[in-house]
C-alpha cells in the first residue's frame, strides 16, 4: 500500500500555471505588486493537505491500531451502502469476510466499487484517518475463504484459543465469501502534525 503521494508534484504544478500566465504571449500578464514573492510561496510552501498527510510507515501502524473499518458499497440505486466490518491485513492488503449473502457481496457482484475508512479521534487536532477507495475482489474458494476468515477472526478475538476459531470458522465458511481490497486510491490525514490551529 503506497500511503505517499508526490505532494511537490502539486505545488509544481500551481506554479508551472503562475508562470505561464507570466511567460506566455497573449496572456494577460501579472499586474498586481508582488506577484514575484507570490510564486515563490507557492514553489516553497506545501498546503497543509500536504503536511498532515501520514507516510506509508505511519499509515500502517495506524491501521494496524484499527479493530472496525467502515466498508462503503454502491446499493442498486446508487446509493452507498455503509457497514462495520472486522478485517485483517494479508499479503499487504485489506482483507474482510461477510455473508455471500449479505447485501454488501450483492452490491459487490453487481459493482465491485468500495470504499473503505479507518479513522480516529475525539478533539479536531486528534483526528486520524485513511480512507482508501478501490475494487474488491471476492474469494468463494473454499479453502482461501477458510484461511482468510480465520485471519480475521484471529487478529480480532486474541483472547479466544485458535483451534475455537477454528472450528468456528470451519462451520461458517461454506456460507461466507471473503473480499480483498485492491486499492486505486488512498487518503490520510493526522491533524497531529499541525504545529498551529487548523
Amino acid at each position: 500500500m503506497h500511503l505517499i503521494s508526490n505532494a511537490w508534484a502539486g505545488i509544481r504544478s500551481r506554479a508551472d500555471r503562475a508562470m505561464t500566465l507570466y511567460r506566455t504571449p497573449g496572456l494577460r500578464q501579472p499586474e498586481r505588486p508582488g506577484w514575484r514573492e507570490r510564486i515563490f510561496k507557492e514553489l516553497h510552501m506545501p498546503k497543509r493537505r500536504d503536511l498532515i498527510r501520514m507516510t506509508e510507515e505511519e499509515g500502517w501502524k495506524f491501521i494496524e491500531t484499527q479493530k472496525t473499518v467502515q466498508v462503503a458499497t454502491v446499493g442498486k440505486d446508487g446509493t452507498p451502502h455503509v457497514m462495520p466490518l472486522w478485517f485483517a491485513i494479508d499479503d499487504g492488503k485489506i482483507v474482510l469476510e461477510t455473508f455471500t449473502k449479505s447485501q454488501k457481496v450483492v452490491n459487490l457482484v453487481r459493482n465491485d466499487r468500495i470504499s473503505v475508512l479507518f479513522e480516529d479521534g475525539e478533539e479536531y487536532n486528534q483526528l486520524r484517518g485513511i480512507s482508501i477507495q478501490g475494487r474488491a475482489r471476492l474469494i468463494q474458494e473454499h479453502d482461501e475463504v477458510h484461511r482468510l476468515h480465520l485471519a480475521v477472526l484471529v487478529r480480532n478475538q486474541p483472547n479466544v484459543p485458535v483451534d475455537v476459531l477454528e472450528k468456528a470458522t470451519a462451520s461458517m465458511v461454506s456460507k461466507k465469501t471473503a473480499i480483498v481490497i485492491e486499492p486505486d486510491r488512498m487518503i490520510s490525514w493526522d491533524h497531529g502534525k499541525l504545529d498551529v490551529a487548523y
